[in-house]
């Protein structure tokens, strides 16, 4: 999931990442981990991740549960989208925006 992009070389990237992790990834000309949480996850399986940024505070979570919360001011606004972090696919669904 994409967060406060400001294009396609600055945003945040949240999700799954790898076997069993879950990342906030910061994309600005080049990627840092800001944060890397074990997670058991299945391939194939249906998730409903969530995503909540508020002034600084970035949080994600996974079928209701948080998994991280991350302060960083790097990006305050900016698009939100969709993308994988290497070779894979995602089959989205039911997506819903609210403005906070």
């Amino acid at each position: 999931m994409i967060l406060r992009a400001e294009g396609i070389c600055r945003h945040y990237k949240a999700g799954f990442d790898g076997q069993n992790r879950v990342s906030l990834v910061l994309t600005d000309f080049g990627m840092k981990r800001l944060i890397e949480v074990p997670y058991k996850w299945t391939a194939g399986a249906e998730y409903w991740f969530e995503a909540s940024c508020e002034g600084d505070m970035i949080e994600f979570f996974i079928n209701g549960k948080r998994i991280f919360q991350v302060e960083d001011d790097r990006f305050k606004r900016g698009m939100f989208g969709f993308s994988v972090l290497g070779k894979g696919e995602a089959l989205l669904s039911d997506i819903e925006v609210k403005e906070l």
